[in-house]
């Protein structure tokens, strides 16, 4: 916790600067508010488990506030040069990512997503430092050495293969993915590998999701209380988890051999895959 605790200390009375910009951009890209997220929820159950319907398409602010700011106050102190944004969706995440940058008067971001929203929501004075790239993410290029990555985009386990194959040994700093640390009745095949990598490869990680650590969570929102920082998404799973990168002469023997390693991966999610179907069975 003190890590996360020195972070708002120094960055608290920013963070309400921040605020102040960004409530606005938040309702201007369709961000609901208590009421009108607690009957989204009550929809998308309903399409999920009685339409058997595989999701809402959500264009929308998604991410809460909490893991934006511990985002945004990781990209402030780390001072990326290169970030990379996959599935900014109407870029919620990215005016924070690029405010971050800005402050730092450093480094560049690229996004990319299949649709293009983001475009009219992001502020004039913050394009200076990014790029947006439309299309399929695992048919785009990408820089040969990222500082961050972040990612909240397809939630499947074939997705999260090929990253963690092709971006990962990319990384040379930070990583947060968002969906990762959900409701326990939320299951998704993204999730169920990167916990297994994380594990697998033994890397120091944290969420502030409260289905992660109930009581960092309530730590951080006891903090942010004192520092006077406002409540504005009304969703407060603040899913994400954030990691730093190994050097990869700390990995195991698979991750050196992108085959074993792509094979280890898959062994897991066929694992992961047959204790659901147990899991089933029993029930």
């Amino acid at each position: 916790m003190d890590p996360i605790v020195n972070m708002y200390e120094k960055y608290g009375s920013e963070l309400r600067e921040v605020w102040d910009e960004m409530q606005p951009l938040y309702y201007k890209m369709g961000g609901p508010t208590r009421w009108q997220w607690n009957w989204y929820r009550v929809a998308h159950f309903a399409l999920r488990k009685i339409a058997n319907y595989p999701t809402v398409t959500r264009n929308r602010p998604a991410t809460c506030d909490i893991e934006l700011e511990i985002l945004y106050m990781r990209l402030r102190e780390t001072k990326p040069k290169m970030v990379i944004d996959l599935g900014c969706g109407v870029g919620w995440a990215t005016v924070w990512i690029l405010k971050a940058l800005k402050m730092n008067d450093k480094g560049h971001c690229f996004s990319y997503d299949l649709i293009d929203p983001a475009i009219e929501n992001i502020p004039m004075d913050l394009q200076r430092r990014w790029d947006f790239v439309q299309g399929c993410a695992e048919h785009s290029d990408y820089p040969p050495e990222i500082d961050y990555l972040h990612i909240d985009c397809e939630h499947t386990q074939s997705f999260a293969y090929w990253y963690t194959e092709e971006l990962f040994p990319r990384v040379k700093g930070h990583v947060s993915i968002h969906d990762i640390f959900n409701r326990p009745e939320v299951h998704t095949g993204e999730s169920d590998i990167i916990k297994a990598w994380l594990k697998g490869f033994k890397v120091d990680h944290f969420s502030p999701s409260p289905f992660y650590d109930a009581g960092f969570y309530l730590d951080i929102v006891k903090y942010r209380k004192a520092l006077g920082l406002p409540n504005v998404h009304p969703d407060k799973d603040n899913m994400m988890v954030f990691f730093e990168m190994p050097k990869k002469e700390s990995y195991t023997t698979p991750y050196n051999d992108p085959k074993k390693h792509v094979q280890l991966l898959k062994d897991v999610g066929e694992m992961l895959n047959e204790s659901d179907k147990k899991e089933k069975v029993s029930k």
